[in-house]
């Protein structure tokens, strides 16, 4: 019998969860597994959806009843929590597979894990077990994968830098003040290059300038507003990510 898998959401190239499973789909369908993506509400991104036609990968209009008896699996899709008493309404699935791509539990995760609606609990680093699992283990049993390990396909073709001339570096994220330390301009003005830096930052705003103070002088740098780029434009102006957070705990710090 064909393997097949069932996606209760949809990957796009913004986020670590969607595009660790944006990856995953590489791999699954490079293994031969058909690949069923039902995103909750409908995909906005044409670029994406045509990526996952032409990897073969089925999309259903949300339709909770065709999840009765398969294997479903959900990157820390907050919908996938809501709607997992009405998938189990219309038809128990084979399987549930739930990935909470944070270092924090969500409250619907913690009633799913009560009414037993979750399977099988995805980590993507020791680290992120290690904060996760005391939390959701007080409301019930949680079973892992013993051999999980993120794929990223390194084949998907390099982005092109588009910048000569300079050491490239940067960084970026939502604008959030617990994603940005105080002393990132120091951080960047500390590297040493046999060429001149150029420093690129982007989701920046008054509440970042506040956390971060205003770029210094003697540095060699661009600030660019948040999504004022795509994610592939910016990869492409910088050589290497700085990305040392102010408080924010990333689920993968201390990956093993």
């Amino acid at each position: 019998m064909k393997k097949e898998i069932w996606v209760c959401g949809f990957p796009s190239t913004l986020g670590g969860a969607d595009t660790e499973l944006d990856h995953n789909i590489d791999l699954w369908t490079q293994c031969g597994v058909d690949v069923h993506l039902m995103p909750v509400t409908p995909p906005d991104n044409p670029a994406m959806v045509k990526k996952c036609k032409n990897r073969g990968c089925s999309i259903h209009k949300w339709q909770p009843a065709l999840f009765k008896d398969k294997v479903v699996v959900a990157f820390c899709t907050k919908l996938f929590l809501e709607s997992l008493e009405t998938i189990h309404n219309y038809g128990k699935p084979a399987l549930v597979i739930w990935f909470n791509c944070m270092t924090w539990t969500f409250d619907e995760e913690k009633k799913a894990i009560e009414s037993g609606l979750i399977d099988l609990h995805g980590f993507v680093s020791s680290y992120q077990e290690s904060l996760l699992r005391p939390a959701l283990e007080k409301h019930g049993k949680i079973e892992g994968f013993q051999d999980y390990q993120p794929y990223y396909n390194i084949t998907t073709p390099p982005i092109m830098k588009t910048r000569n001339g300079h050491f490239s570096m940067g960084r970026l994220s939502r604008p959030d003040p617990a994603k940005y330390s105080q002393d990132m301009w120091r951080i960047f003005g500390k590297v040493c290059s046999p060429v001149p830096t150029k420093t690129f930052i982007m989701g920046w705003d008054d509440k970042i300038k506040e956390r971060c103070g205003a770029p210094p002088n003697d540095l060699d740098w661009m600030i660019i507003s948040p999504n004022a780029k795509s994610q592939a434009e910016f990869y492409g102006l910088i050589h290497v990510l700085i990305h040392k957070t102010g408080g924010s705990k990333e689920s993968w710090t201390g990956c093993s």
